[in-house]
């Protein structure tokens, strides 16, 4: 599958093109979630807590976000028209959320993931009974996507760092 025969399915096939990058999406999670496992398992072996072995804990949302929702330059979704960050800024609900407050947390089922629209969150991961950071995303980042494509439980905490809005 070549770039020109992509583009002609983007063109021609919207819905077999669709149906093409989600499973390509799918593959591409689905191996980082793989790597991601080995490195935890080669860093911190039976020290570090599994998603499995926590109970779940589900968070309530942050606060409606009450500022202007500006989609527009946030290279993760550049491939959308003005029409359509519109669309989505319309449909999808903002949130705002205070400093060191939870998005998600580590063993809660995975059912939304968000798109930093402006501000920190840093992803965490227990470890024996200490946090590790080991990420902090900005701006455009996409965070919590593994869980919910596919249907498990969080394998990390997201927290706001700072004032953030998603």
């Amino acid at each position: 599958l070549d770039r020109s025969m992509l583009s002609a399915l983007q063109v021609n096939a919207a819905g077999m093109y669709t149906a093409l990058l989600r499973g390509i999406g799918n593959a591409v999670t689905r191996r980082l979630r793989q790597t991601n496992e080995s490195i935890l398992d080669a860093t911190f072996g039976s020290k570090r807590l599994t998603a499995s072995n926590q109970t779940a804990v589900v968070t309530p949302p942050g606060s409606p976000f009450r500022g202007n929702v500006n989609l527009e330059g946030i290279d993760s979704l550049a491939g959308l028209t003005e029409a359509e960050l519109a669309k989505l800024g319309r449909v999808v609900p903002a949130y705002s959320y205070g400093d060191g407050q939870l998005l998600c947390q580590e063993g809660e089922p995975g059912n939304a993931c968000f798109i930093v629209g402006g501000g920190k969150v840093n992803v965490v991961r227990t470890v024996g009974q200490h946090e590790q950071v080991l990420a902090t995303l900005n701006r455009g980042a996409f965070v919590g996507q593994l869980a919910l494509l596919h249907d498990t439980r969080r394998c990390a905490t997201v927290r706001a760092n700072g004032a953030v809005w998603l």
